[in-house]
């Protein structure tokens, strides 16, 4: 499986609209849920994520493994969401513990990827097993 999406990055990084497409696909709803959990709204939610994959798309050339490509999209998500808030006057989450903040993030998404592979799991099964 990892060899198939280091397929896919090495294909986007190529200018593959059709493998984008495919990350796009699996990242977009769960990076959503990640920003809903800085922003109530899910339209801007929406809009943080399609700007965050567009910021990947621009940037594809520097990136060589998943791993990074996902640092990237869920820290581009959160900063996105933060800024928003900001520029908003929102109330911004307090993460007066950067330790507590970073744990946080990191349990957010371990969640977030534990969500996209039970996704596609589901998706494969024959559709009366679903």
């Amino acid at each position: 499986m990892n060899i198939h999406i280091e397929n896919i990055i090495a294909d986007i990084k190529r200018g593959n609209k059709q493998a984008f497409k495919k990350l796009f696909d699996d990242y977009y709803p769960i990076l959503c849920v990640f920003s809903s959990h800085y922003i109530e709204d899910k339209e801007v939610c929406k809009d943080i994520v399609q700007d965050a994959l567009l910021v990947y798309w621009e940037r594809k050339e520097d990136f060589d493994d998943i791993l990074k490509v996902k640092s990237f999209l869920y820290t581009v998500t959160r900063n996105k969401c933060l800024n928003h808030l900001k520029h908003e006057q929102l109330d911004i989450p307090d993460f007066a513990e950067q330790e507590e903040f970073d744990s946080g993030f990191e349990a957010a998404i371990i969640e977030q990827e534990t969500f996209r592979i039970v996704r596609k799991a589901v998706e494969e099964l024959p559709t009366q097993m679903r």
